[in-house]
């Protein structure tokens, strides 16, 4: 890590849990609080004044940022545009994580699963736009792409072989990021029809949405001969 301290901010919606991840942080080598809730002096009748850096974010290199559902993606990306970002999300929502990394999250650990030690690895992976996933976080992402499968990434054959010709037509169009009506339009065939194929392609692949079928299919590949 540099000899230069990173500052780093925290964002969580619960106050207690924002304690919790600044008294982490707190003592860690390379690693400076901007805006910590701990520090802030008690103004006269009452709440907390705010720190020299609470309201210019930018003094922040690092802001770790609690994500407890899909409306805090909008803060993540917000945040990703100025700052590096670790978010702390849960482990039973693979989907999300992979929101937040869209998002532009560089490192994500799994809430309630890590501690001091790595929790400042993390945030210094960050500071050197380097990625990090927190063990349990890519145990996650791993079982979510895979769908629970035995069956190694690297077999000869995909999950692409379950699908029809048609369905597999049409999943490299979803793969494209094309609309079902642009689908229908390019296939010759009615906007219900290519539902029809979604609906099926989501069954035969395990996938819960379109994001998850093209996630399924780009790691474990259409049908080889």
């Amino acid at each position: 890590m540099s000899s230069v301290a990173v500052g780093v901010r925290v964002v969580e919606r619960n106050p207690v849990l924002e304690l919790g991840v600044a008294a982490l942080l707190r003592g860690a080598a390379g690693i400076e609080l901007v805006a910590d809730r701990a520090a802030r002096p008690v103004r006269e009748g009452g709440g907390e004044e705010k720190g020299d850096g609470e309201e210019e974010e930018g003094e922040a290199a690092v802001v770790v940022v609690g994500l407890e559902g899909p409306r805090g993606l909008a803060e993540v990306e917000r945040l990703a545009a100025v700052h590096k970002v670790v978010v702390l999300a849960p482990e039973e929502s693979p989907a999300l994580l992979v929101r937040a990394l869209r998002a532009g999250a560089h490192a994500v650990l799994a809430h309630g699963h890590f501690g001091a030690a790595e929790l400042a690895e993390a945030v210094a992976a960050a500071a050197q736009s380097r990625g990090y996933l927190s063990p349990p976080v890519a145990t996650a992402l791993v079982d979510w792409l895979h769908g629970g499968s035995p069956e190694a990434p690297g077999r000869t054959r995909g999950f692409g072989h379950s699908l029809t010709p048609r369905e597999a037509e049409v999943m490299e169009l979803i793969a494209r990021g094309w609309s079902n009506r642009r689908i229908a339009s390019e296939l010759y065939i009615s906007e219900k029809t290519v539902k029809n194929h979604v609906h099926q392609i989501y069954r035969r692949l395990k996938a819960d949405d379109r994001e998850h079928a093209v996630a399924r299919w780009r790691v474990l590949g259409p049908a080889r001969s």
